[in-house]
């Protein structure tokens, strides 16, 4: 694996063996690491300045698609992201979503992340307050017993148990970064995105998600 080059003075994430993705918007040029290649992108343009970059969404059509049909987070794995959204109607932001399987967004002012299930029916979301404000890093973790941890700049927020009522779904459809559907783009900048396919533990997730 490629040793993550950094063009960033902020601090970046913690390497773990389990990494699959890593994308560093914040160079002068994207920095990739893992399995994946770079997203491809629509509508989405380079925002930040010439010190530190990021890829800005229009909270409209702006979206960056990651192919990566085989990462399945609920089956033991953690997302990590950072980013900088700017305010809209309703405060509905699709961060990362893998359709008919995995979401991790914005509503109002919480941090919303959900699966679907059986007949791909959503199932009962995590709900999680958040001071969207300013910057952050956000993490999940899901274990194979259905256990998740929740995480925002190095400090854990929520962790449980997912309500799970059946069986997980599970698609080939690829990830989607900064866009859902109807009101849910994302208005913002996004700094970092990494995908482990095994779930880092809590003193791990904390570490990834320290600004």
């Amino acid at each position: 694996m490629k040793k993550l080059i950094v063009l960033s003075i902020f601090a970046v994430f913690a390497l773990s063996a389990a990494e699959v993705a890593n994308f560093d918007f914040t160079g002068a040029s994207p920095e990739i690491s893992g399995k994946y290649g770079m997203p491809r992108f629509k509508n989405t343009k380079i925002g930040g300045d010439a010190s530190r970059r990021s890829l800005a969404f229009d909270g409209k059509e702006a979206a960056a698609t990651l192919f990566a049909k085989d990462f399945h987070l609920l089956k033991g794995g953690s997302v990590v992201v950072r980013v900088k959204l700017a305010d809209k109607n309703k405060n509905l932001h699709m961060i990362v979503v893998k359709p008919y399987e995995w979401w991790l967004a914005r509503q109002g002012n919480k941090i919303y992340f959900n699966f679907c299930q059986g007949n791909k029916q959503a199932a009962y979301g995590v709900y999680v307050p958040c001071d969207f404000s300013k910057e952050i890093t956000i993490g999940v973790s899901v274990f194979p017993d259905d256990t998740y941890i929740i995480c925002a700049d190095g400090k854990v927020l929520k962790k449980g148990i997912l309500s799970i009522n059946d069986a997980p779904c599970y698609t080939d459809n690829p990830i989607t970064v900064g866009n859902g559907w109807g009101g849910w783009s994302m208005k913002g900048d996004l700094y970092a995105l990494r995908l482990y396919d095994e779930p880092l533990s809590e003193a791990d997730l904390i570490e990834n998600t320290k600004l």
